[in-house]
């Protein structure tokens, strides 16, 4: 829609096409079945519950958990803001994003958690930097679990260690 801010709009997802309109048709169908209706709100409140006690157990690391449903994102503490007046000294543009610093965090956190756990996730930054998370809403529960702790054996120790063998590895 001709900005940063609106392009993430789910209505950006499915267009007036016949193919998109089949595959919104069955996506729907899907997502009305019993099972899911039923499996759905399960894997909600287990992301829910375990990235919000995550935010207390860490609250020098985690600052804000946000989301429903199976789309959730955490949103790290700035804890590289004092790097800020260096980079300005530095003159390359890409990173004078004043979201560099908080990319670099959560792209070292998510390289990390894909090395070491091969979980894949990404991230959004149209207004904050958010690593999300959006398990399949068929995943299993066991499953489900086990990632959300391999993500806090990811950062239970601090990520300061995690960004800088990242900044170590691809920007040195």
């Amino acid at each position: 829609y001709g900005s940063l801010a609106g392009s993430l709009l789910h209505s950006t997802t499915y267009n007036s096409l016949a193919e998109e309109c089949a595959t919104v048709i069955e996506t729907t169908n899907i997502m009305n079945s019993k099972k899911l209706k039923n499996h759905f709100p399960k894997l909600e409140l287990i992301i829910n519950k375990k990235l919000n006690s995550l935010k207390e157990k860490y609250p020098n690391i985690i600052a804000e958990v946000r989301g429903a449903g199976c789309h959730y994102g955490v949103i790290f503490t700035k804890k590289f803001s004092f790097l800020k007046k260096i980079i300005k000294l530095i003159p390359i543009r890409f990173i004078q994003d004043p979201l560099f610093l908080d990319k670099i965090v959560v792209t070292s956190i998510m390289e990390e958690y894909y090395v070491r756990k091969n979980i894949l996730t990404s991230f959004t930054s149209n207004g904050d930097v958010i690593l999300n998370f959006s398990p399949p809403i068929n995943c299993e529960i066991k499953t489900l679990e086990k990632k959300l702790n391999d993500f806090e054996d990811i950062i239970k120790n601090g990520v300061e260690k995690i960004v800088l063998k990242f900044i170590k590895k691809n920007l040195i």
